[in-house]
């Protein structure tokens, strides 16, 4: 969804999009990023799509995808850890 009520950058998956988005999902609510960022920020589409990449980048989550039990930080996480 469209991120107007932060940073207004561009569009985030943190599950706590406004209930008016909710509501009107087909306008606010999309499953790709760059579709999003097309359809709301087409003149800033390029930053519009690192926006999404960095969300909570500065927070740690752990990587069950790779051996060693490791935790990792810079905004790579799947998107459900951002909830």
């Amino acid at each position: 969804y469209p991120d107007w009520e932060g940073d207004n950058e561009g569009c985030i998956n943190d599950g706590n999009e406004p209930t008016y988005m909710t509501d009107n999902a087909l306008n606010f609510m999309f499953s790709l990023v760059v579709d999003c960022c097309e359809e709301h920020y087409q003149w800033n589409y390029q930053a519009c799509t690192l926006a999404a990449s960095t969300l909570n980048s500065d927070m740690y989550f752990p990587d069950w995808d790779t051996t060693g039990n490791v935790c990792k930080t810079g905004g790579s996480q799947p998107p459900y850890m951002n909830n």
